[in-house]
């Protein structure tokens, strides 16, 4: 085997810190805009961090408050 179980651990391990470094902004940003009642960018900025992150549970709660 070329991929040992390690290998695979540490690759997606490496691939989650990728991807929280990326969302926390992303969040951050439409969170932001949500607050300041800017309801349309806000819902496009949950999107956006949604494709990169499906499973983020506040961008889904929230995105799913805003209608999709």
């Amino acid at each position: 085997m070329s991929n040992s179980a390690g290998q695979r651990a540490f690759q997606n391990a490496r691939l989650q810190k990728r991807q929280k470094a990326e969302v926390g902004p992303l969040l951050a940003r439409a969170l932001q805009l949500h607050k300041a009642g800017l309801l349309r960018e806000a819902k496009a900025g949950y999107r956006e961090l949604l494709e990169l992150a499906p499973n983020q549970f506040i961008a889904l709660h929230f995105a799913g408050r805003l209608g999709g």
